[in-house]
């Protein structure tokens, strides 16, 4: 977690939660810090350090936590993980277990990846490296910069490696055939992991969720 001013909402205020608030109170750049849980009574033992909210909605929305712990019964995980993600929350902790199903967990990890992460699992399991063109990367209405559609799983539906000597007319028979347009926005190469490259020149890789 980086040094400047964190914001954390922990959902869930049971026995895990306690602990989670115990660490997040130790953690120097967390400045502010929300509870939220249908009981108000356990909000008392916080003794007031804590802002209250009754249902995670309310504080997603008012609050606005850069970092979302979830320590609730984990029948109710996937909803609030997808709640927290879709509220823009820059990280998010999620007790095990993660979800009472695999389709679930499953879901859950999807959600939180995005098109850089999404690249280096399928060079590993390639064998190879990829290199992406930040400025190819097509950009969804609402993503305000590229960082954005590199490190959210919202801007594409698919990423695939496909033969070098694919062409124009094989992209438009692919979209026609699974209403899915293509985009060229890298290659493969022999080194390893994911490159970003702008204009020719090395960039950073944007920060994105981490799972575990």
């Amino acid at each position: 977690m980086p040094g400047e001013p964190v914001r954390a909402g922990l959902i869930g205020f049971g026995s895990m939660g306690k602990v989670i608030l115990r660490a997040l109170r130790s953690i120097p750049a967390v400045e502010a810090i929300a509870v939220c849980d249908p009981d108000r009574s356990r909000w008392d033992e916080t003794g007031g350090t804590a802002r209250y909210f009754g249902d995670h909605r309310s504080l997603l929305a008012d609050f606005q936590p850069d970092l979302v712990c979830i320590a609730t019964l984990p029948c109710l995980h996937r909803p609030m993980l997808e709640a927290a993600a879709s509220a823009g929350a820059r990280w998010i902790l999620c007790e095990k277990p993660i979800a009472t199903s695999v389709r679930d967990a499953r879901a859950m990890i999807d959600l939180s990846d995005g098109l850089v992460p999404d690249a280096g699992h399928l060079a590993a399991a390639s064998g190879v490296g990829w290199t992406i063109d930040v400025d190819a990367v097509p950009l969804h209405a609402s993503a305000e910069t590229a960082d954005m559609a590199l490190a959210g799983g919202e801007e594409y539906e698919l990423l695939a490696a496909l033969p070098p000597g694919l062409g124009a007319s094989d992209a438009a028979e692919f979209a026609a055939r699974f209403g899915i347009p293509l985009t060229r926005v890298g290659r493969a190469d022999q080194a390893e992991g994911v490159r970003l490259v702008r204009d020719g020149t090395r960039v950073w890789m944007p920060e994105t969720h981490r799972h575990f």
